[in-house]
């Protein structure tokens, strides 16, 4: 069985958890963020999704400290899953997984690095986003959206979500068979 930590957050982190978990794919450890108390939470947890199927999960201020990584380490994984994680992954994790870490991130990369790209996307006018799957070493695959209007910031998101839900359902079937 094919063992993976996730980083993740959000309703992408929630979903993608429901994916793995529903392709019997070992999740050896979840990291997530503690909520904002002054953010108005209206998406999913991943801690309590993780809890949910017994799942262990930290909520580390910094990934990348030397005792994070010895935590990631020692759940040996054989991949490394990153879903609207909002902090970068240093290369010491990324190198650790011998399947890889892949990214799951909602804007056409390079465009709108960083948080809030749906919200970004639309305060900029585009006409089209959508989600990209990467590794550390390029994309993976992506899938558009088109915006024929001006939608609000959740309705564009659940959109968003949709596509990158639907691609990383299509990755993970080609990793494994792949692997």
């Amino acid at each position: 069985m094919t063992r993976a930590v996730v980083f993740g957050y959000h309703n992408v982190g929630v979903r993608c958890l429901d994916v793995l978990h529903a392709g019997s794919v070992e999740v050896s450890l979840v990291l997530t963020h503690e909520d904002d108390p002054g953010e108005t939470l209206w998406f999913g947890s991943v801690a309590e999704r993780a809890r949910r199927y017994r799942m262990p999960v930290i909520a580390p201020q910094d990934p990348n400290r030397n005792e994070v990584f010895q935590r990631v380490r020692a759940a040996a994984p054989d991949i490394i899953f990153s879903f609207y994680y909002r902090q970068l992954l240093g290369p010491q994790l990324l190198a650790l997984p011998p399947l890889g870490a892949f990214n799951m991130h909602g804007s056409l990369l390079p465009h709108y690095r960083g948080r809030a790209p749906v919200n970004w996307a639309i305060l900029h006018g585009e006409r089209e986003t959508g989600a990209t799957q990467s590794t550390q070493v390029g994309v993976f695959q992506q899938l558009d959206n088109v915006v024929a209007e001006v939608l609000a910031s959740k309705t564009l998101f659940k959109q968003v979500i949709s596509a990158g839900f639907y691609i990383f359902g299509i990755g993970v079937a080609i990793l494994w068979r792949i692997c």
